[in-house]
Protein backbone atom coordinates (compact mmCIF):
# COMPACT_ATOMS: atom_id res chain seq x y z
CA UNK A 1 0.00 0.00 0.00
CA UNK A 2 2.94 2.60 0.85
CA UNK A 3 4.38 1.58 -2.19
CA UNK A 4 1.42 2.11 -4.28
CA UNK A 5 1.26 5.69 -2.89
CA UNK A 6 4.43 6.14 -3.24
CA UNK A 7 4.05 5.91 -6.60
CA UNK A 8 1.15 8.02 -7.02
CA UNK A 9 3.47 10.86 -5.48
CA UNK A 10 5.75 10.49 -8.16
CA UNK A 11 3.46 10.07 -11.20
CA UNK A 12 1.54 13.75 -9.86
CA UNK A 13 5.10 15.26 -9.44
CA UNK A 14 6.56 13.98 -12.75
CA UNK A 15 5.00 16.56 -14.94
CA UNK A 16 6.51 19.63 -12.87
CA UNK A 17 9.80 18.05 -14.12
CA UNK A 18 8.78 17.87 -18.03
CA UNK A 19 9.24 20.94 -20.12
CA UNK A 20 8.08 21.60 -23.65
CA UNK A 21 10.35 22.37 -26.12
CA UNK A 22 8.85 22.50 -29.43
CA UNK A 23 5.85 20.59 -31.73
CA UNK A 24 2.13 20.10 -31.16
CA UNK A 25 0.85 19.24 -27.23
CA UNK A 26 -2.01 17.75 -28.39
CA UNK A 27 -3.24 15.73 -31.58
CA UNK A 28 -6.79 13.76 -32.36
CA UNK A 29 -6.31 10.55 -34.18
CA UNK A 30 -8.69 7.71 -35.45
CA UNK A 31 -8.51 3.74 -34.74
CA UNK A 32 -6.63 3.23 -37.71
CA UNK A 33 -3.70 5.81 -37.36
CA UNK A 34 -1.03 5.64 -35.20
CA UNK A 35 1.57 7.69 -32.57
CA UNK A 36 4.82 6.83 -31.78
CA UNK A 37 6.57 8.12 -28.15
CA UNK A 38 9.98 7.74 -27.73
CA UNK A 39 12.51 8.39 -24.45
CA UNK A 40 16.03 9.58 -26.03
CA UNK A 41 19.44 9.81 -24.63
CA UNK A 42 21.87 10.98 -26.86
CA UNK A 43 20.39 9.86 -29.89
CA UNK A 44 21.80 12.42 -32.73
CA UNK A 45 23.42 9.20 -34.81
CA UNK A 46 19.74 7.59 -34.99
CA UNK A 47 16.89 10.17 -34.46
CA UNK A 48 16.54 11.64 -37.87
CA UNK A 49 16.51 8.40 -39.23
CA UNK A 50 13.87 7.51 -36.92
CA UNK A 51 11.71 10.33 -37.96
CA UNK A 52 11.88 10.02 -41.39
CA UNK A 53 11.30 5.73 -41.19
CA UNK A 54 8.22 6.50 -39.04
CA UNK A 55 6.62 9.34 -40.63
CA UNK A 56 7.30 7.42 -43.97
CA UNK A 57 5.84 4.01 -42.37
CA UNK A 58 2.47 6.72 -41.74
CA UNK A 59 3.11 7.67 -37.96
CA UNK A 60 0.95 10.08 -37.46
CA UNK A 61 3.30 12.04 -35.16
CA UNK A 62 5.89 11.09 -33.07
CA UNK A 63 6.71 12.66 -29.37
CA UNK A 64 10.07 12.47 -28.12
CA UNK A 65 10.78 13.18 -24.03
CA UNK A 66 14.55 14.12 -24.11
CA UNK A 67 16.42 13.00 -21.11
CA UNK A 68 19.21 15.02 -20.32
CA UNK A 69 21.15 14.70 -23.57
CA UNK A 70 24.46 16.52 -23.79
CA UNK A 71 24.42 15.91 -27.66
CA UNK A 72 22.28 17.47 -30.31
CA UNK A 73 19.55 15.34 -30.42
CA UNK A 74 16.79 18.15 -30.07
CA UNK A 75 18.42 20.22 -32.95
CA UNK A 76 18.37 17.37 -34.74
CA UNK A 77 14.41 17.03 -34.11
CA UNK A 78 13.36 20.46 -35.39
CA UNK A 79 11.43 21.07 -38.38
CA UNK A 80 9.61 18.40 -38.62
CA UNK A 81 5.77 19.45 -38.38
CA UNK A 82 4.69 15.92 -37.19
CA UNK A 83 6.96 16.05 -34.25
CA UNK A 84 7.11 17.41 -30.54
CA UNK A 85 10.19 17.45 -28.50
CA UNK A 86 9.62 17.30 -24.45
CA UNK A 87 12.47 17.51 -21.87
CA UNK A 88 13.73 16.66 -18.41
CA UNK A 89 16.25 16.12 -16.23
CA UNK A 90 14.37 13.17 -13.81
CA UNK A 91 17.06 10.12 -13.73
CA UNK A 92 16.99 7.28 -15.57
CA UNK A 93 18.56 4.53 -13.86
CA UNK A 94 16.91 1.64 -14.12
CA UNK A 95 13.78 -0.24 -15.40
CA UNK A 96 11.12 1.78 -13.11
CA UNK A 97 12.33 5.06 -13.74
CA UNK A 98 12.55 4.25 -17.58
CA UNK A 99 9.03 2.58 -17.78
CA UNK A 100 7.75 5.82 -15.74
CA UNK A 101 8.61 7.97 -18.22
CA UNK A 102 7.19 5.88 -20.96
CA UNK A 103 4.21 5.78 -19.32
CA UNK A 104 3.74 8.99 -19.15
CA UNK A 105 4.52 10.06 -22.42
CA UNK A 106 1.76 6.94 -23.48
CA UNK A 107 -0.87 8.00 -21.13
CA UNK A 108 -0.53 11.84 -22.08
CA UNK A 109 -0.32 11.80 -25.49
CA UNK A 110 -1.97 8.09 -26.57
CA UNK A 111 -5.65 8.89 -26.99
CA UNK A 112 -8.27 5.85 -25.13
CA UNK A 113 -9.32 2.83 -27.36
CA UNK A 114 -6.19 3.89 -30.10
CA UNK A 115 -2.46 2.34 -30.56
CA UNK A 116 0.32 3.75 -29.46
CA UNK A 117 4.11 2.61 -30.46
CA UNK A 118 6.83 2.38 -27.71
CA UNK A 119 9.94 2.17 -29.44
CA UNK A 120 13.36 3.60 -28.56
CA UNK A 121 16.01 5.75 -30.60
CA UNK A 122 17.29 2.75 -32.03
CA UNK A 123 14.65 0.48 -32.76
CA UNK A 124 12.57 0.85 -36.15
CA UNK A 125 9.52 -0.98 -36.34
CA UNK A 126 8.42 -3.15 -39.03
CA UNK A 127 5.67 -6.52 -39.81
CA UNK A 128 4.65 -9.09 -42.25
CA UNK A 129 3.93 -8.05 -45.62
CA UNK A 130 3.99 -4.24 -44.27
CA UNK A 131 4.75 -4.33 -48.54
CA UNK A 132 1.13 -5.16 -49.37
CA UNK A 133 -0.83 -4.01 -45.72
CA UNK A 134 -0.33 -0.60 -45.34
CA UNK A 135 0.21 0.97 -41.72
CA UNK A 136 -3.91 1.89 -41.51
CA UNK A 137 -4.93 -1.74 -42.88
CA UNK A 138 -2.60 -3.39 -40.19
CA UNK A 139 -4.82 -0.91 -37.17
CA UNK A 140 -7.95 -2.36 -39.19
CA UNK A 141 -6.74 -5.80 -38.57
CA UNK A 142 -6.11 -5.55 -35.09
CA UNK A 143 -9.00 -3.69 -34.33
CA UNK A 144 -10.92 -5.97 -36.13
CA UNK A 145 -10.20 -8.84 -34.43
CA UNK A 146 -10.63 -6.70 -31.01
CA UNK A 147 -6.16 -7.39 -30.20
CA UNK A 148 -4.83 -5.12 -27.53
CA UNK A 149 -0.97 -5.53 -27.95
CA UNK A 150 2.09 -6.85 -30.92
CA UNK A 151 4.82 -9.09 -29.69
CA UNK A 152 7.93 -7.24 -31.66
CA UNK A 153 11.08 -9.16 -31.48
CA UNK A 154 13.99 -7.22 -31.66
CA UNK A 155 16.45 -8.20 -34.35
CA UNK A 156 20.14 -6.80 -34.35
CA UNK A 157 20.93 -5.39 -37.57
CA UNK A 158 25.00 -4.43 -38.04
CA UNK A 159 27.37 -3.67 -40.88
CA UNK A 160 30.07 -5.97 -42.43
CA UNK A 161 32.57 -3.20 -41.36
CA UNK A 162 34.50 -3.53 -37.76
CA UNK A 163 33.11 -1.81 -35.11
CA UNK A 164 36.06 0.53 -35.05
CA UNK A 165 35.74 1.42 -38.46
CA UNK A 166 32.01 2.85 -38.69
CA UNK A 167 31.08 6.17 -39.59
CA UNK A 168 28.86 8.69 -37.64
CA UNK A 169 26.70 9.94 -41.04
CA UNK A 170 25.94 6.79 -42.39
CA UNK A 171 22.12 5.55 -43.49
CA UNK A 172 21.21 2.98 -40.54
CA UNK A 173 18.60 0.51 -43.06
CA UNK A 174 21.04 1.22 -45.53
CA UNK A 175 24.32 0.74 -43.72
CA UNK A 176 23.46 -1.74 -41.15
CA UNK A 177 21.59 -4.25 -43.52
CA UNK A 178 23.35 -7.41 -42.10
CA UNK A 179 21.16 -9.67 -39.02
CA UNK A 180 21.65 -13.33 -37.67
CA UNK A 181 19.37 -15.76 -36.07
CA UNK A 182 21.45 -18.37 -35.55
CA UNK A 183 22.34 -18.01 -31.46
CA UNK A 184 18.53 -17.10 -31.30
CA UNK A 185 16.73 -19.44 -28.54
CA UNK A 186 13.14 -19.66 -28.52
CA UNK A 187 11.00 -20.42 -25.01
CA UNK A 188 7.54 -21.09 -24.43
CA UNK A 189 5.80 -17.29 -24.32
CA UNK A 190 4.64 -17.70 -20.85
CA UNK A 191 7.69 -19.29 -19.26
CA UNK A 192 8.53 -16.21 -19.07
CA UNK A 193 5.69 -14.01 -18.64
CA UNK A 194 4.80 -16.16 -16.15
CA UNK A 195 7.64 -15.21 -13.98
CA UNK A 196 7.13 -11.83 -14.48
CA UNK A 197 3.13 -12.33 -13.67
CA UNK A 198 1.95 -11.88 -16.96
CA UNK A 199 -0.46 -14.37 -16.70
CA UNK A 200 -3.21 -13.06 -17.94
CA UNK A 201 -2.13 -12.23 -21.09
CA UNK A 202 -3.64 -13.96 -23.69
CA UNK A 203 -2.21 -15.34 -26.55
CA UNK A 204 -3.81 -15.72 -30.13
CA UNK A 205 -0.90 -17.58 -32.00
CA UNK A 206 0.83 -20.55 -29.93
CA UNK A 207 3.75 -20.64 -32.13
CA UNK A 208 4.86 -17.05 -31.09
CA UNK A 209 7.73 -17.35 -29.08
CA UNK A 210 9.80 -15.76 -26.52
CA UNK A 211 13.27 -14.63 -27.93
CA UNK A 212 16.77 -14.50 -26.10
CA UNK A 213 20.20 -14.33 -27.18
CA UNK A 214 21.08 -13.59 -30.58
CA UNK A 215 24.46 -12.03 -32.27
CA UNK A 216 24.87 -10.46 -28.95
CA UNK A 217 25.29 -13.71 -27.05
CA UNK A 218 27.78 -14.91 -29.88
CA UNK A 219 29.97 -12.68 -29.60
CA UNK A 220 29.58 -11.05 -26.52
CA UNK A 221 28.18 -14.04 -24.77
CA UNK A 222 25.10 -11.49 -23.30
CA UNK A 223 21.62 -13.11 -22.96
CA UNK A 224 19.35 -10.46 -24.09
CA UNK A 225 15.89 -10.71 -23.75
CA UNK A 226 14.66 -9.72 -27.94
CA UNK A 227 10.83 -10.14 -27.12
CA UNK A 228 8.62 -6.82 -26.48
CA UNK A 229 5.04 -5.78 -26.80
CA UNK A 230 5.77 -1.90 -28.60
CA UNK A 231 2.53 -1.51 -29.93
CA UNK A 232 -0.33 -1.24 -27.39
CA UNK A 233 -3.92 -0.37 -27.74
CA UNK A 234 -4.67 2.39 -24.75
CA UNK A 235 -8.28 1.12 -23.27
CA UNK A 236 -8.62 0.79 -19.83
CA UNK A 237 -8.34 -2.67 -19.00
CA UNK A 238 -4.68 -2.79 -20.40
CA UNK A 239 -1.48 -2.42 -17.51
CA UNK A 240 0.44 -0.28 -20.18
CA UNK A 241 4.46 -1.19 -19.40
CA UNK A 242 4.93 -2.49 -15.76
CA UNK A 243 8.02 -4.08 -17.60
CA UNK A 244 9.99 -2.07 -20.40
CA UNK A 245 9.26 -4.93 -22.70
CA UNK A 246 5.81 -6.00 -21.52
CA UNK A 247 2.37 -5.00 -20.69
CA UNK A 248 -0.13 -6.50 -19.16
CA UNK A 249 -3.80 -7.91 -18.99
CA UNK A 250 -3.20 -8.08 -23.01
CA UNK A 251 -4.91 -9.92 -25.88
CA UNK A 252 -1.98 -10.65 -28.08
CA UNK A 253 -2.05 -10.86 -31.96
CA UNK A 254 -1.81 -13.26 -34.23
CA UNK A 255 1.48 -12.35 -36.04
CA UNK A 256 4.34 -11.16 -34.37
CA UNK A 257 6.31 -8.21 -35.56
CA UNK A 258 9.91 -6.43 -35.89
CA UNK A 259 11.78 -4.21 -34.11
CA UNK A 260 15.00 -3.63 -36.26
CA UNK A 261 17.54 -2.69 -33.59
CA UNK A 262 20.28 -0.40 -34.49
CA UNK A 263 22.48 -0.86 -31.18
CA UNK A 264 25.50 -0.95 -33.44
CA UNK A 265 26.79 2.32 -34.12
CA UNK A 266 30.20 4.14 -34.03
CA UNK A 267 29.43 5.42 -30.82
CA UNK A 268 28.61 1.81 -29.46
CA UNK A 269 31.67 1.67 -27.37
CA UNK A 270 31.79 5.21 -25.58
CA UNK A 271 27.76 4.39 -25.12
CA UNK A 272 28.66 1.37 -22.94
CA UNK A 273 31.59 2.77 -21.25
CA UNK A 274 29.63 5.86 -20.17
CA UNK A 275 27.08 3.40 -19.18
CA UNK A 276 29.27 1.30 -16.98
CA UNK A 277 31.33 4.15 -15.51
CA UNK A 278 27.88 6.03 -14.50
CA UNK A 279 26.27 2.64 -13.00
CA UNK A 280 23.29 3.45 -14.96
CA UNK A 281 20.49 0.39 -15.01
CA UNK A 282 22.35 -1.87 -12.50
CA UNK A 283 20.29 -5.10 -14.12
CA UNK A 284 22.31 -4.57 -17.25
CA UNK A 285 25.66 -3.73 -15.88
CA UNK A 286 27.04 -6.85 -16.69
CA UNK A 287 25.71 -7.05 -20.47
CA UNK A 288 27.67 -3.38 -20.60
CA UNK A 289 30.74 -5.04 -19.25
CA UNK A 290 30.80 -7.00 -21.20
CA UNK A 291 30.75 -5.08 -24.14
CA UNK A 292 33.90 -3.00 -22.65
CA UNK A 293 35.89 -5.67 -22.17
CA UNK A 294 35.54 -7.10 -25.49
CA UNK A 295 36.13 -4.21 -27.46
CA UNK A 296 39.23 -3.49 -25.68
CA UNK A 297 40.83 -6.78 -26.20
CA UNK A 298 39.58 -6.39 -29.87
CA UNK A 299 38.78 -3.21 -30.77
CA UNK A 300 38.41 -4.14 -34.49
CA UNK A 301 35.69 -7.15 -34.08
CA UNK A 302 33.55 -7.95 -36.85
CA UNK A 303 29.83 -8.83 -35.87
CA UNK A 304 29.06 -10.61 -39.60
CA UNK A 305 29.09 -14.53 -39.30
CA UNK A 306 28.87 -17.08 -41.97
CA UNK A 307 25.41 -17.64 -40.51
CA UNK A 308 24.58 -13.87 -40.91
CA UNK A 309 22.60 -12.75 -43.74
CA UNK A 310 22.12 -8.88 -45.83
CA UNK A 311 17.91 -8.36 -44.92
CA UNK A 312 16.32 -7.95 -48.12
CA UNK A 313 12.41 -7.67 -47.02
CA UNK A 314 10.69 -8.26 -43.77
CA UNK A 315 9.01 -11.73 -45.22
CA UNK A 316 12.75 -12.88 -45.58
CA UNK A 317 12.15 -12.98 -41.68
CA UNK A 318 8.35 -15.04 -42.06
CA UNK A 319 10.34 -17.60 -44.25
CA UNK A 320 13.21 -17.99 -42.03
CA UNK A 321 10.99 -18.50 -38.75
CA UNK A 322 12.00 -15.16 -37.06
CA UNK A 323 8.62 -13.95 -37.76
CA UNK A 324 5.06 -15.88 -36.83
CA UNK A 325 2.46 -15.16 -38.39
CA UNK A 326 -1.37 -17.09 -38.98
CA UNK A 327 -3.48 -18.38 -41.36
CA UNK A 328 -6.19 -15.53 -41.02
CA UNK A 329 -3.14 -12.98 -41.17
CA UNK A 330 -1.69 -14.45 -44.38
CA UNK A 331 -5.04 -14.59 -45.83
CA UNK A 332 -6.19 -10.66 -45.13
CA UNK A 333 -2.37 -10.22 -46.15
CA UNK A 334 -3.24 -11.77 -49.00
CA UNK A 335 -6.34 -9.98 -49.50
CA UNK A 336 -4.36 -6.51 -49.50
CA UNK A 337 -2.34 -7.57 -52.18
CA UNK A 338 -5.50 -8.09 -55.01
Amino acid sequence: MLSQIKERIIELILPLKIKHVFGKTKIDYGKNELIAVCLVHNSELCIKDYIGYYLSLGVKHIFFLDNNSIDRTIERARGYKNVTMLKTKAPVRNDEEECRLKKYLARRFGRRDRWCLVADADEFFDYPHSDAVSLGSLLDYLNMNKYTAVVTQMLDMFSDKPLNKLANNESLKEFYSYYDIFDIHKKDYFEIMNERNFKKNILSNKDIKFYTGGIRKTVFNTDNWLTKHALIFLNNRIDILPHSHFSGNARIADFSAVLYHYKFHNDFYNSSLRCVRKGLFPACLHEYESYVKMLDKNPSITLKRKTSKRLKSVNDLIKNGFLAVSENYRRYAGEMKK
